[in-house]
C-alpha cells in the first residue's frame, strides 16, 4: 500500500492485507493493535493519494473508514 506522509508529503510503502466483498475491496491496516494506527491516520487525511499493488498491477483507490454493522462485516471478511 502507498499513502502520503502527512508531515512530509512524500509517499509510503507499506504491506497491507486485502479482502474482496460483495464486489467491492478492503485493506485491513493494523499496527499491533494499536488504536489508532499512523497508517491510518495518513490514508484518511489523504483518501485519495492510497495505492495497492498486487504482483505487477497497480489500483488507485479513494479510503474511507468503517465502522459498526460494515466495520463488524468487514473485520470478519478480512480475519476469516
Amino acid at each position: 500500500m502507498t499513502t502520503r506522509v502527512n508531515e512530509s508529503g512524500r509517499t509510503r510503502k507499506t504491506p497491507a492485507a486485502r479482502s474482496e466483498y460483495g464486489g467491492e475491496y478492503a485493506l485491513m491496516i493494523s499496527n499491533r493493535g494499536a488504536v489508532s494506527p499512523g497508517l491510518v491516520l495518513q490514508a484518511i487525511a489523504h483518501p485519495d493519494v492510497v495505492a495497492v499493488q498486487e504482483v505487477a498491477e497497480r489500483f488507485d483507490l479513494v479510503v474511507s473508514q468503517v465502522d459498526g454493522d460494515k466495520g463488524t462485516t468487514w473485520w470478519w471478511s478480512c480475519t476469516r
